[in-house]
């Protein structure tokens, strides 16, 4: 067998080992191609299907990830083929993963990344280059007026540490308590767990600084 073929074969068993970890939240649609070309997969993710949210949620996302020949050199094409409205979401649905690919990062940390974004995750999404920026404007409007908008999960339980088994959404949205603080440097409204020591990414102006709220 060569590399190629068992690089991707090891990332389809640790996605499907993770879709055991995560029951109803990860689910493998199928896989084809000798060696795997590409994998189709459903996320249990509560998300924005358009400008309307939160009034109106996704709660299923259909995810297609497509492997160049030259994987894991080259990095994989991550498609949401079903609605999705998000800043680093292009309108086509192509998930923009700017420069951070690694190739010695397993595909399984690529779909908890997606699932975070997916979520609004403030420490994953980016507004300052955006890939939809009527998304990116909307985003920045609705935090600003319903701080609580988002994540529309709390995916700390998402960190690549195995979880309980049995883990669901309904325990990941009891999130500890949270407090809003300023951004150091555009003053921006950010919400943080209250009684720890974080390092915080600003989503709106990307400044990076520690905090602690007791």
């Amino acid at each position: 067998m060569d590399a190629h073929k068992r690089r991707r074969d090891e990332d389809l068993r640790k996605i499907g080992t993770m879709a055991q970890e995560y029951p109803g939240i990860i689910e493998i649609v199928g896989s084809s191609g000798s060696p795997i070309s590409q994998i189709r997969l459903r996320l249990k993710v509560p998300t924005a299907p358009n400008e309307r949210y939160p009034r109106e949620v996704q709660s299923v996302s259909d995810i297609r990830i497509d492997l160049p020949s030259s994987y894991p050199i080259r990095p994989p094409i991550v498609t949401v083929t079903s609605p999705a409205w998000n800043p680093n979401i292009f309108q086509s649905g192509l998930v923009c993963l700017g420069r951070d690919w690694v190739a010695t990062q397993g595909l399984d940390l690529l779909i908890l990344r997606v699932i975070k974004l997916l979520a609004f995750d403030p420490l994953i999404v980016n507004t300052i280059h955006p890939a939809n920026a009527q998304a990116a404007a909307w985003y920045n409007r609705v935090r600003a007026r319903q701080p609580d908008a988002f994540p529309t999960v709390n995916t700390e339980a998402l960190k690549g540490e195995r979880p309980r088994p049995g883990i669901g959404w309904r325990n990941l949205e009891e999130p500890p308590e949270q407090v809003v603080i300023d951004c150091v440097a555009c003053k921006a409204k950010l919400r943080v767990d209250k009684g720890k020591r974080l390092r915080v990414r600003c989503p709106k102006c990307s400044t990076v600084f520690e905090v602690r709220v007791d």
